[in-house]
């Protein structure tokens, strides 16, 4: 909730489009955290509606729809939210690494709630061995390798990611 109110004063007070749009579209991820998906969607809407061409508010728009897919699918439309992921990941150059790594977490999510394990899998497997540049981005895509293959009774690569994780990644929340 601080994080939110934090990033939404940086929202409303910054005089320049890049920082509203950045403090709303980590906005609409400290509301994602909080379960809050409708107002989470609502903020990236404002994000993605922003007038400003600049590329920096281009890289943030489409972030901001990999924001919203996510809150597509815990509201129930995950296969809609799938079809935007895998739009933006085709229409985009995967030298944006922090794009993909965050469509590619989305679209496992997505794929989890489809209940498409497989699909999931693959999605993560995409940031762990492509994307792994950003600690956050790799670590979330790490956690849910290890809760999928404990699924899927491959222990040797849940232990694996789960050791990487830890050692890695020992401050962070997953």
């Amino acid at each position: 909730e601080k994080a939110a109110g934090y990033y939404g004063a940086i929202t409303k007070n910054a005089p320049w489009p890049g920082y509203k749009m950045r403090g709303g579209a980590l906005v609409g991820r400290a509301l994602i955290a909080q379960g809050k998906f409708a107002e989470a969607e609502t903020t990236f809407d404002g994000v993605i509606a922003t007038d400003d061409d600049s590329a920096v508010s281009t890289e943030l728009r489409k972030v901001a729809e990999v924001g919203k897919a996510v809150c597509m699918a815990e509201q129930g439309k995950h296969e809609a939210a799938i079809v935007v992921l895998n739009r933006i990941i085709a229409e985009n150059s995967p030298e944006s690494k922090e794009l993909f790594g965050r469509a590619y977490n989305a679209l496992g999510r997505c794929y989890r709630k489809a209940k498409r394990d497989k699909d999931a899998k693959l999605a993560y497997l995409h940031v762990d061995l492509l994307f792994y540049g950003n600690s956050e981005i790799h670590a979330e895509s790490l956690y849910n390798l290890a809760k999928l293959w404990d699924s899927d009774s491959q222990p040797v690569n849940a232990v694996a990611a789960r050791t990487l994780l830890t050692t890695r990644y020992a401050g962070s929340p997953w």
